[in-house]
């Protein structure tokens, strides 16, 4: 079995968290890593991430997580074309899009630059391809130029363009609510490779499944919800 983090020919990474998270770097919260998973158990009240530390543009990048504690109500993420630094009061990074689930079988995608607002490319809905409770859930982003496919088990769940973030930091985090217990966030492997625009590889993205893309709608029509 791979241990640790290695280098991807494509000049990704593939960390498996056996004993080693070489190239992570902690923003907010404590993250340790053992012999099977990198982990927290997150603040009370408040945000926490890590990142891998390096830029990245076009990628695909994968991400093995599952939460325990509160986890049908709290959400956990992944964060690509991202910049830490500097956290705001809620230990938001600074840029990013993030794409964020919970146990309940919920996700969404959001944007924020500059510290601003965060903005809902996707507002909250729900999806069948989410395996509700504490369960393993694998989230992928595929970013390729202004183009974005995000996936939850294999399932393409959401797709659209922005033109705002072309390249960051990937990371990974979650929301931990004031008065939620015995949380943890576990993350069993996090892979990224990257090539060209013109040669990245996006499987069954040519359409959002029909059913979805209708919750999709419904969902962005109410505006509900935040990140």
């Amino acid at each position: 079995m791979i241990k640790g983090t290695s280098a991807d020919p494509s000049g990704g990474f593939n960390s498996q968290f056996n004993g080693s998270a070489t190239g992570w770097e902690a923003h907010s919260g404590i993250w340790t890593v053992d012999s099977n998973y990198y982990s927290t158990t997150g603040l009370a009240g408040t945000s926490s991430s890590t990142s891998y530390a390096a830029n990245f543009a076009n990628l695909d990048y994968q991400v093995r997580l599952r939460r325990s504690g509160s986890a049908t109500s709290n959400a956990n993420r992944i964060m690509v074309r991202g910049t830490p630094s500097p956290l705001d009061s809620n230990n938001y990074w600074y840029n990013y899009y993030s794409f964020q689930y919970t146990g309940n079988g919920s996700y969404s995608v959001w944007k924020r630059v500059a510290s601003g607002s965060s903005v809902a490319l996707q507002s909250w809905t729900s999806s069948t391809a989410i395996n509700q409770g504490d369960a393993w859930n694998t989230l992928r982003v595929v970013a390729n130029g202004n183009g974005f496919y995000f996936y939850i088990n294999g399932t393409l769940v959401w797709s659209g363009t922005d033109t705002t973030l072309g390249s960051g930091r990937v990371g990974v985090g979650m929301y931990r609510s004031a008065d939620s217990t015995g949380d943890r966030l576990w993350v069993d492997w996090a892979t990224l490779t990257t090539t060209s625009i013109l040669s990245l590889d996006i499987p069954n993205a040519d359409a959002v499944s029909l059913e979805q893309q209708a919750l999709n709608d419904a969902s962005n029509a109410r505006q509900e919800g935040t990140e």
